[in-house]
Protein backbone atom coordinates (compact mmCIF):
# COMPACT_ATOMS: atom_id res chain seq x y z
CA UNK A 1 0.00 0.00 0.00
CA UNK A 2 1.15 3.69 -0.43
CA UNK A 3 0.36 6.61 1.00
CA UNK A 4 1.14 10.45 -0.18
CA UNK A 5 0.51 13.91 1.03
CA UNK A 6 0.02 16.54 -1.91
CA UNK A 7 0.33 19.77 -1.58
CA UNK A 8 -0.90 22.60 -4.27
CA UNK A 9 -2.16 19.69 -6.91
CA UNK A 10 -2.84 21.01 -10.28
CA UNK A 11 -0.69 21.02 -13.44
CA UNK A 12 1.75 22.38 -10.79
CA UNK A 13 2.07 20.55 -7.77
CA UNK A 14 4.13 20.79 -4.52
CA UNK A 15 4.39 17.08 -3.54
CA UNK A 16 5.47 15.02 -0.16
CA UNK A 17 5.36 11.72 -0.95
CA UNK A 18 5.53 8.70 1.00
CA UNK A 19 4.95 5.30 -0.30
CA UNK A 20 4.94 1.58 1.99
CA UNK A 21 5.92 -0.37 3.15
CA UNK A 22 9.04 -1.53 0.66
CA UNK A 23 10.44 1.46 0.55
CA UNK A 24 10.39 5.36 0.95
CA UNK A 25 9.94 8.21 -1.31
CA UNK A 26 10.50 12.16 -0.19
CA UNK A 27 9.83 15.22 -2.19
CA UNK A 28 9.14 18.73 -0.60
CA UNK A 29 9.01 21.94 -2.24
CA UNK A 30 9.15 20.19 -5.24
CA UNK A 31 7.41 21.43 -8.50
CA UNK A 32 5.90 18.96 -10.39
CA UNK A 33 3.31 18.64 -13.28
CA UNK A 34 0.85 16.20 -14.36
CA UNK A 35 3.17 13.98 -15.92
CA UNK A 36 5.30 13.46 -12.17
CA UNK A 37 1.93 12.19 -10.53
CA UNK A 38 1.81 9.73 -12.81
CA UNK A 39 5.36 8.92 -12.64
CA UNK A 40 5.26 8.48 -8.96
CA UNK A 41 1.87 7.21 -8.35
CA UNK A 42 1.28 5.06 -10.62
CA UNK A 43 3.53 1.94 -9.98
CA UNK A 44 2.52 1.83 -6.38
CA UNK A 45 -1.09 1.91 -6.79
CA UNK A 46 -1.97 1.29 -10.53
CA UNK A 47 -3.94 -1.73 -9.52
CA UNK A 48 -5.35 -1.25 -6.20
CA UNK A 49 -8.53 1.04 -5.34
CA UNK A 50 -7.50 4.19 -3.66
CA UNK A 51 -9.04 7.12 -1.11
CA UNK A 52 -8.17 10.76 -2.44
CA UNK A 53 -8.95 13.35 0.28
CA UNK A 54 -7.96 16.86 -0.64
CA UNK A 55 -8.62 20.13 2.61
CA UNK A 56 -9.70 22.80 0.60
CA UNK A 57 -10.10 26.66 1.39
CA UNK A 58 -12.67 29.08 0.20
CA UNK A 59 -11.61 32.40 -1.78
CA UNK A 60 -11.27 35.29 0.81
CA UNK A 61 -14.93 36.92 -0.63
CA UNK A 62 -16.67 34.49 -0.41
CA UNK A 63 -18.73 34.04 3.23
CA UNK A 64 -19.32 30.81 4.38
CA UNK A 65 -22.91 30.41 3.87
CA UNK A 66 -21.78 31.21 -0.02
CA UNK A 67 -18.99 28.58 -0.22
CA UNK A 68 -21.01 25.49 0.75
CA UNK A 69 -23.89 26.71 -0.99
CA UNK A 70 -21.86 26.52 -4.49
CA UNK A 71 -19.93 24.02 -3.45
CA UNK A 72 -22.82 21.97 -2.60
CA UNK A 73 -25.42 22.84 -5.38
CA UNK A 74 -23.28 24.07 -8.24
CA UNK A 75 -19.58 22.67 -8.20
CA UNK A 76 -21.13 19.32 -6.97
CA UNK A 77 -22.83 18.98 -10.17
CA UNK A 78 -20.46 20.09 -12.06
CA UNK A 79 -18.27 17.07 -10.70
CA UNK A 80 -20.29 14.15 -11.29
CA UNK A 81 -20.09 12.80 -15.45
CA UNK A 82 -16.25 13.63 -14.82
CA UNK A 83 -15.88 11.45 -12.14
CA UNK A 84 -18.10 8.87 -13.05
CA UNK A 85 -16.68 8.79 -16.14
CA UNK A 86 -13.18 7.94 -14.66
CA UNK A 87 -13.65 5.84 -12.43
CA UNK A 88 -14.73 7.59 -9.02
CA UNK A 89 -17.05 5.29 -6.95
CA UNK A 90 -17.61 7.71 -3.98
CA UNK A 91 -17.23 11.61 -4.10
CA UNK A 92 -18.41 13.14 -0.23
CA UNK A 93 -18.00 16.58 0.42
CA UNK A 94 -16.90 17.41 4.30
CA UNK A 95 -18.45 20.92 4.94
CA UNK A 96 -16.97 22.96 7.99
CA UNK A 97 -16.87 26.26 9.76
CA UNK A 98 -15.04 28.51 11.89
CA UNK A 99 -17.51 28.10 14.73
CA UNK A 100 -16.99 23.97 14.63
CA UNK A 101 -13.50 24.19 14.15
CA UNK A 102 -13.81 26.75 17.32
CA UNK A 103 -15.98 24.39 19.16
CA UNK A 104 -13.53 21.42 18.37
CA UNK A 105 -10.61 23.73 19.28
CA UNK A 106 -11.75 24.17 22.95
CA UNK A 107 -13.68 20.51 23.14
CA UNK A 108 -9.64 19.14 22.78
CA UNK A 109 -7.80 22.33 24.03
CA UNK A 110 -5.68 22.31 20.92
CA UNK A 111 -3.38 24.84 20.79
CA UNK A 112 -4.31 26.91 17.64
CA UNK A 113 -1.21 25.25 15.57
CA UNK A 114 -3.14 21.97 15.84
CA UNK A 115 -5.95 22.63 13.85
CA UNK A 116 -7.03 22.46 10.41
CA UNK A 117 -7.93 25.61 9.01
CA UNK A 118 -10.09 24.92 5.71
CA UNK A 119 -13.41 25.34 5.16
CA UNK A 120 -14.22 21.94 3.63
CA UNK A 121 -12.78 18.88 2.28
CA UNK A 122 -13.33 16.50 -1.20
CA UNK A 123 -13.21 12.84 -0.48
CA UNK A 124 -12.91 10.63 -3.52
CA UNK A 125 -12.73 6.69 -3.99
CA UNK A 126 -11.82 5.79 -7.08
CA UNK A 127 -11.12 2.31 -8.73
CA UNK A 128 -7.55 3.34 -9.90
CA UNK A 129 -5.48 5.80 -9.37
CA UNK A 130 -3.70 6.13 -13.23
CA UNK A 131 -7.10 6.74 -14.62
CA UNK A 132 -8.10 9.54 -12.00
CA UNK A 133 -5.45 11.37 -12.92
CA UNK A 134 -5.90 10.91 -16.58
CA UNK A 135 -9.25 12.86 -15.58
CA UNK A 136 -7.28 16.33 -14.88
CA UNK A 137 -6.29 16.08 -18.97
CA UNK A 138 -9.64 16.05 -20.17
CA UNK A 139 -11.38 18.79 -22.17
CA UNK A 140 -14.35 18.92 -19.46
CA UNK A 141 -12.07 19.55 -16.37
CA UNK A 142 -10.05 22.36 -18.51
CA UNK A 143 -13.25 24.08 -19.41
CA UNK A 144 -16.18 23.65 -17.10
CA UNK A 145 -14.39 22.16 -13.46
CA UNK A 146 -10.90 24.73 -13.53
CA UNK A 147 -12.90 27.44 -13.65
CA UNK A 148 -15.40 26.74 -11.73
CA UNK A 149 -12.52 25.58 -9.00
CA UNK A 150 -10.94 29.24 -9.25
CA UNK A 151 -13.94 30.72 -8.76
CA UNK A 152 -14.15 28.93 -5.50
CA UNK A 153 -11.23 27.87 -3.70
CA UNK A 154 -8.19 30.03 -2.55
CA UNK A 155 -5.28 30.00 -4.97
CA UNK A 156 -2.02 31.00 -4.79
CA UNK A 157 -0.87 32.59 -8.35
CA UNK A 158 -2.36 29.81 -10.64
CA UNK A 159 -2.15 27.07 -8.09
CA UNK A 160 -4.91 25.74 -5.97
CA UNK A 161 -4.03 26.62 -1.69
CA UNK A 162 -5.00 22.90 -1.14
CA UNK A 163 -3.76 19.81 0.92
CA UNK A 164 -4.67 16.15 0.21
CA UNK A 165 -3.55 12.66 1.51
CA UNK A 166 -3.52 9.57 -0.62
CA UNK A 167 -4.17 6.22 0.84
CA UNK A 168 -6.88 3.77 1.72
CA UNK A 169 -9.29 3.00 4.51
CA UNK A 170 -10.21 0.14 6.79
CA UNK A 171 -13.83 0.11 8.29
CA UNK A 172 -13.95 -1.16 11.62
CA UNK A 173 -17.36 0.10 12.45
CA UNK A 174 -20.21 0.86 9.39
CA UNK A 175 -24.01 0.81 10.46
CA UNK A 176 -23.78 1.00 14.12
CA UNK A 177 -22.12 -2.25 14.11
CA UNK A 178 -18.55 -3.80 14.09
CA UNK A 179 -17.25 -5.29 10.74
CA UNK A 180 -13.92 -7.11 12.10
CA UNK A 181 -13.09 -9.72 15.20
CA UNK A 182 -13.76 -7.72 18.12
CA UNK A 183 -13.47 -10.24 20.74
CA UNK A 184 -10.33 -8.39 22.24
CA UNK A 185 -11.81 -5.17 22.55
CA UNK A 186 -15.06 -6.65 23.98
CA UNK A 187 -13.15 -8.87 26.55
CA UNK A 188 -10.93 -5.65 27.51
CA UNK A 189 -14.86 -3.68 28.06
CA UNK A 190 -16.04 -6.75 30.26
CA UNK A 191 -12.86 -5.88 32.65
CA UNK A 192 -13.95 -2.57 33.25
CA UNK A 193 -17.51 -2.12 32.58
CA UNK A 194 -18.76 -5.82 33.10
CA UNK A 195 -22.08 -6.79 31.12
CA UNK A 196 -24.44 -4.53 32.54
CA UNK A 197 -22.49 -1.38 30.89
CA UNK A 198 -22.36 -3.18 27.41
CA UNK A 199 -25.80 -3.91 27.33
CA UNK A 200 -27.65 -0.30 28.13
CA UNK A 201 -30.86 -2.19 27.90
CA UNK A 202 -32.00 -4.82 29.56
CA UNK A 203 -30.71 -8.48 28.56
CA UNK A 204 -33.48 -9.85 27.10
CA UNK A 205 -34.07 -6.80 25.27
CA UNK A 206 -30.67 -6.95 23.66
CA UNK A 207 -31.29 -10.76 22.97
CA UNK A 208 -33.71 -10.36 21.14
CA UNK A 209 -31.83 -7.36 18.76
CA UNK A 210 -28.92 -9.69 18.19
CA UNK A 211 -31.94 -12.21 17.50
CA UNK A 212 -33.14 -9.81 15.06
CA UNK A 213 -29.85 -8.01 13.57
CA UNK A 214 -28.34 -11.78 13.03
CA UNK A 215 -24.30 -10.69 14.38
CA UNK A 216 -22.93 -13.46 16.31
CA UNK A 217 -19.80 -12.96 14.63
CA UNK A 218 -19.67 -9.25 15.16
CA UNK A 219 -19.90 -9.41 19.36
CA UNK A 220 -18.75 -13.16 19.40
CA UNK A 221 -17.63 -12.07 22.56
CA UNK A 222 -20.56 -10.74 24.29
CA UNK A 223 -22.82 -13.49 23.10
CA UNK A 224 -20.44 -16.43 24.51
CA UNK A 225 -20.26 -14.39 27.92
CA UNK A 226 -24.34 -14.13 27.90
CA UNK A 227 -24.61 -17.79 26.90
CA UNK A 228 -22.82 -18.52 29.85
CA UNK A 229 -24.18 -16.02 32.66
CA UNK A 230 -27.77 -16.04 31.20
CA UNK A 231 -28.22 -19.66 30.47
CA UNK A 232 -32.18 -19.24 30.95
CA UNK A 233 -32.15 -16.76 28.10
CA UNK A 234 -29.84 -18.89 25.72
CA UNK A 235 -32.18 -22.04 23.91
CA UNK A 236 -29.35 -23.22 21.79
CA UNK A 237 -26.29 -22.56 20.25
CA UNK A 238 -27.94 -21.19 16.96
CA UNK A 239 -28.56 -17.52 17.31
CA UNK A 240 -31.63 -16.83 15.43
CA UNK A 241 -34.64 -16.10 16.61
CA UNK A 242 -36.60 -19.29 15.81
CA UNK A 243 -33.91 -20.95 17.75
CA UNK A 244 -35.51 -19.35 20.96
CA UNK A 245 -39.02 -19.37 21.98
CA UNK A 246 -40.48 -16.15 22.83
CA UNK A 247 -37.16 -14.00 21.98
CA UNK A 248 -37.10 -11.78 18.54
CA UNK A 249 -40.72 -12.55 17.61
CA UNK A 250 -41.94 -8.95 17.55
CA UNK A 251 -40.75 -6.14 14.91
Amino acid sequence: MAAAWIENPGPRALLHIIIQPTYTMRFTSTTCGLGALLTLLVPALADESARIITFLTRKAEMTEQEFHDHWTNTHGPLVVPWALQYGVNRYTQYHTTEANRTTLQKALRLPDEYLLQYDGAADFTVSSIEQFLSAYADPYYKQVIEPDEKSLFAHSGDVMVVRGSLGWTTDIVENGGAVMDVAGGCSKWREIHGIVNVFSLSQKAWLSRLARWDITEQLGCLLDFVRKEYPDEWTGTSHRAESRPGVGTST
